[in-house]
């Protein structure tokens, strides 16, 4: 069977990003009742993504809103993962570090292969994995 992702590298703890990051994590209100308040990918003090909850067994979930109404491009860091990296040099980090929340990241490198997969069709996690579960 092919693996679709794996890890080639991972790294220490680091610290990285700055408070004056463009990018922000915030939490909305509680609605009543609930158990969380929204969470949100901010961009310049707007809401850009509205971001799920990963609870290990469902997909990592975001909805695209109006303040995402431009784009971050660090050309430094666009030359050397388009180049192609096989470790996770301290010059990676640090490029992307200036648009980044501030806080404590574990970097990681994976290899991502994406497929295909139709509903009720063979790797359909609904099908398969969901009900072995």
């Amino acid at each position: 069977m092919t693996r679709h992702t794996r890890v080639l590298a991972t790294a220490d703890v680091v610290h990285l990003g700055s408070a004056t990051s463009p990018l922000q994590f915030a939490t909305g209100e509680l609605p009543n009742g609930a158990w969380r308040g929204r969470r949100y990918l901010e961009l310049d003090s707007r809401h850009a993504f509205e971001l799920s909850y990963w609870c290990g067994t469902c997909p990592f979930l975001f909805q695209r809103m109006e303040g995402a109404n431009r784009t971050l491009s660090i050309e430094s860091l666009s030359e050397q993962l388009n180049a192609g990296i096989d470790v996770i040099e301290p010059d990676v980090l640090s490029s992307a570090s200036g648009v980044i929340p501030e806080g404590d990241y574990l970097p990681i490198l994976l290899e991502v292969r994406p497929r295909l997969v139709h509903p009720m069709k063979p790797g359909d996690y609904f099908s398969e994995d969901q009900p072995r579960t």
